[in-house]
């Protein structure tokens, strides 16, 4: 249990990172790209591919980073209201019926990068970018949701309660019970 939570608030961090980087490059590229539109009259070569395959990448990552938050604005406005023993067992309710959604879409994603790869498959556009890079991310994001479904359900049942990712390591971490 202490490898899972290790490593899935690793991937958790890694994706936060990933997103805030991204977001802040598909801003400056759109504003370059509307400048470059209004002063030249021109567009900035390739940013149409590049934000489009960026917005998918800020997509999954944000995916991520809720669930290793618990940041579910719809379901939390729900669970928010219950007792909190009532909260951990209908989100364990909850995350058993997502769990094989989850692994579907995880496996799905897996198999369609392989074909991809294989069929060396490309968007169209100026930079005809292969496909395959954009489904092994999505394969990515439903495993690492699905191993974070796994991980909050487990937790449920050893501990009685769910907390974040980042809050039972930082919990850990002031216990001295997690290695940093």
């Amino acid at each position: 249990m202490r490898f899972l939570r290790t490593s899935l608030r690793l991937l958790v961090r890694i994706m936060i990172v990933v997103n805030v980087v991204l977001v802040a490059a598909t801003t400056i590229l759109l504003l370059g790209d509307v400048l470059l539109r209004n002063i030249v009259g021109r567009p900035l070569p390739m940013v149409y591919d590049l934000t489009e395959l960026f917005v998918l990448v800020i997509s999954c990552t944000a995916l991520v980073w809720l669930d290793g938050e618990r940041d579910h604005i719809g379901f939390s406005i729900l669970v928010d209201r219950l007792k909190p023993t009532y909260r951990v067992w209908v989100e364990v309710f909850w995350r058993i019926c997502s769990l094989p959604v989850l692994a579907m879409l995880a496996v799905s994603g897996i198999q369609r990068t392989v074909i991809s790869f294989e069929t060396n498959e490309a968007r169209m556009g100026l930079l005809e970018l292969p496909v395959w890079p954009s489904r092994l991310l999505l394969a990515i994001a439903f495993t690492a949701l699905t191993l974070l479904a796994l991980f909050y359900i487990l937790d449920a049942i050893f501990n009685r309660r769910i907390t974040s990712i980042v809050d039972r390591a930082q919990e850990l971490e002031a216990e001295g019970t997690m290695p940093g």
